[in-house]
């Protein structure tokens, strides 16, 4: 009878098992690169029911060695496996794709990948180095990033357009801590209308604050930037490429 009851109980208890096994493999769950989609969050009960378990278990394994091991080893492969899915899924990051649009006059430059439009502006322009370009690319982006936290544009005047400007604040209710850049792809070249336009993608990552909590959150971000000179303009010496200085030596 004993025996009856017993099979009984644990015939019970199975769902509470998987129950409470989910509830264990969320502790500690991880967060994305994604904004918090907010709102409040449920009450309790998570950790009763993961106190059940463990009482269950060591009551199992006690009581009944044969039933409650295999149990043990089974809630443990359950909550591994969880915990492993869960680490692989939640390290896809939120990509937010905005759209920036300067005017650099600057010449485009080639990448290992090839831009289209790209092979006719550099043979009217010898002097143009892809490493030059990109270096350029970075300081003008990081100058552009500082200049909407401080309000300096003054510099980059010649760099980037009015109307670009508004881009580079802060979404409302956030604060920008730092803008770190990643990747630099000059992907399409193009001439029309006496300009050269290089169209350029960075992708960076952004660590922001909450204003509402101060919760600091890191963002994986994709800009599309459209640059352009007067065709025919050709590149200046390295340095004063990199001082941001007169844009119309040379170089308009």
């Amino acid at each position: 009878m004993r025996r009856t009851d017993t099979l009984l109980r644990l015939a019970a208890l199975a769902p509470l098992l998987l129950t409470a096994g989910e509830a264990f493999a969320r502790v500690g769950g991880g967060e994305g690169y994604g904004r918090p989609s907010g709102g409040g969050g449920g009450g309790g009960g998570g950790g009763e029911g993961l106190g059940d378990l463990v009482f269950l278990l060591v009551w199992l394994c006690i009581e009944f060695p044969l039933v409650g091991i295999p149990l043990v080893l089974i809630v443990i492969g359950v909550v591994i496996a969880r915990v492993m899915f869960g680490a692989v899924s939640g390290a896809r990051a939120t990509v937010r794709t905005t759209s920036r649009s300067g005017a650099s006059n600057r010449p485009p430059g080639r990448q290992a990948r090839r831009t289209a439009g790209l092979d006719v502006i550099a043979a009217a322009d010898p002097g143009f180095s892809l490493p030059v370009l990109l270096d350029f690319l970075v300081l003008v982006h990081r100058r552009a990033w500082e200049a909407g936290r401080t309000g300096t544009w003054e510099p980059l005047i010649p760099y980037v357009a009015e109307s670009a400007r508004p881009a580079f604040a802060p979404t409302e209710g956030w604060q920008i801590l730092e803008v770190i850049p990643g990747a630099v792809r000059p992907h399409r070249a193009e001439i029309a209308g006496g300009y050269t336009h290089l169209h350029v993608r960075f992708e960076t990552t952004r660590l922001e604050k909450s204003l509402a909590n101060q919760r600091e959150q890191r963002f994986l971000v994709e800009e599309e930037w459209t640059l352009r000179r007067k065709t025919g303009a050709v590149t200046r010496a390295p340095d004063l490429v990199m001082r941001l200085g007169c844009p119309s030596c040379g170089n308009a």
